[in-house]
């Protein structure tokens, strides 16, 4: 039940639900650019609306990229 309520918050106002992820989100990305792996799959857990599977999809453009919540 808590677990709806949050998501039902979430889908009411997603950029003020957000703020906090997007802001680890653009930190992981800086970082991301001194790393010179290529991977067949990348799996980001906690996608929420997805914006960061999608970078993560630009990035990577050869992997598989799958997203969950």
């Amino acid at each position: 039940m808590a677990v709806r309520r949050q998501f039902g918050r979430r889908t009411a106002e997603p950029d003020a639900a957000d703020f906090l992820l997007r802001e680890i989100e653009r930190r992981m990305f800086e970082r991301m650019q001194l790393i010179r792996a290529a991977p067949a799959r990348v799996l980001d857990v906690g996608c929420g609306l997805g914006a960061g599977t999608r970078a993560l999809a630009a990035r990577y453009a050869d992997a598989q990229v799958i997203g969950i919540d």
